[in-house]
C-alpha cells in the first residue's frame, strides 16, 4: 500500500515537472518573433509582433479604439464601393473601345 503512495506522489512530481518543462518551451517559441531583428528595411520593421503589440496596447489604452472601430466598417465600405466604380468604369471603357 506505501509503495502505490509512493508511485502516485512520485507519478504526480513527474506530470508536474513534464508540464513546467512544456510551459517553459511554449513561453520560448512564443517569444522567439520578438528576438529577431526587423528584416525587409522600412516597412520590414514595422511587421514586428513587438511593434504591433505596442501599438495595439497603446490603442487599447486611450480612446482611440472606439474611434477606430467606428472608421473601420466606413473604409471597408468606401474600399468596396471603389471597387464597384472602377469595375463599372472598365467595362463602360471596355465597350466603348469594342464599339469604335
Amino acid at each position: 500500500m506505501r509503495s502505490t503512495r509512493e508511485a502516485r506522489k512520485r507519478l504526480l512530481q513527474l506530470e508536474a515537472e513534464l508540464h513546467r518543462v512544456e510551459l517553459s518551451a511554449s513561453l520560448y517559441d512564443i517569444r522567439a518573433p520578438f528576438r529577431g531583428p526587423g528584416r525587409g528595411g522600412f516597412l520590414g520593421g514595422l511587421f514586428q509582433p513587438a511593434k504591433l503589440l505596442t501599438l495595439a496596447a497603446g490603442l487599447v489604452a486611450g480612446n482611440k479604439l472606439n474611434l477606430i472601430s467606428r472608421l473601420i466598417p466606413i473604409g471597408m465600405g468606401a474600399w468596396k464601393a471603389a471597387t464597384v466604380i472602377r469595375q463599372f468604369l472598365a467595362r463602360r471603357r471596355a465597350a466603348r473601345a469594342a464599339r469604335g
